[in-house]
Order: C-alpha cells, then sequence, then structure tokens
C-alpha cells in the first residue's frame, strides 16, 4: 500500500510520542488477495477502521483473509455532493481546479460533524478495549483517514 505508514513517533499534546507499532493508517485494501494484507498480517493489525461509505465498501469490500483482523465500517461521510459521477465530472470539468479546491475546504470545515460516530468507536476500540495494533482507512488514506488520527 502506498500511503501505509505508523503513526509511531508523532508527538502527542502532553510532550509524549505516539508509540510504535500501535496505530497505522492508510488507503483500504480491496479483496482478499490484496498483496496489502501480508503487511497488515505481519504487524498483527487486530482491527480495521475503515471509513469509507456503504457504497464505496460495496464496491470495494476489505475481505480479511481467514485469521485477519475484524473490519469495521465506520463511514464518515462530510459530504454527499461527491457521490457519483456527476458531481465528479462537474469539479472535473473546471479547468481553473477552483471547483475542486472549494469544494475540498467546504468538506473539511464539514468533516468533524461527518465523524461523531466514528470518534467514538475508534477511540474505545484503542483505549477501552485495547484493541491494537489498529489501522485507520479509507479509499486513498488522505482525507477522512488524516482527520481521524
Amino acid at each position: 500500500m502506498s500511503n501505509f505508514r505508523d503513526l509511531g513517533g508523532i508527538p502527542t499534546e502532553d510532550g509524549g510520542r505516539i508509540s510504535a507499532g500501535r496505530i497505522y493508517r492508510g488507503e483500504a485494501p480491496h479483496g482478499a488477495d490484496d498483496p496489502a494484507w501480508g503487511g497488515i498480517l505481519e504487524r498483527g493489525i487486530r482491527v480495521i477502521c475503515d471509513l469509507r461509505g456503504a457504497t464505496e465498501r460495496e464496491r470495494r469490500p476489505n475481505v480479511a483473509p481467514i485469521g485477519g483482523p475484524e473490519v469495521l465500517g465506520l463511514p464518515i461521510l462530510p459530504d454527499g455532493r461527491t457521490n457519483g459521477g456527476p458531481a465528479m465530472s462537474r469539479l472535473a470539468s473546471d479547468p481553473t481546479g477552483d471547483l475542486a479546491r472549494d469544494h475540498l475546504a467546504g468538506n473539511y470545515d464539514l468533516m468533524a460533524a461527518g465523524a461523531l460516530e466514528a470518534l467514538p468507536t475508534v477511540a474505545s476500540r484503542l483505549i477501552d478495549a485495547g484493541d491494537v495494533p489498529l489501522m485507520v482507512c479509507c479509499f486513498e488514506g488522505k482525507d477522512r483517514t488524516g482527520f481521524v488520527c
């Protein structure tokens, strides 16, 4: 996975650092035959928090190999305007990129509200259940995953 990484070493607010090998982020592995599963399995990841919406997960499901991690569907959908071809065509038709930039800025403003249901589950699995190593992912492992991480 090109965007897969360990969050270990990142500074915390209290002056500490996130421990290595505890929290990973990246794009969602797609299908049981995806080579990314090898890296996930060798790191002992126990839970994958998949932030993609139901339609994204249906199109490209995370099918963990037998004995692999639990996969939780925790959709973060800050803005439905990007769902579907017409919305993407409209954004792509702007040669200046202004529509896409404004759209993404609006999505970031809405991200917290879109994550209200997912964040407590991720935190609970990390803190209360101790389900580590844990991975957070979305389609490309950038916007939604970055926000949650």
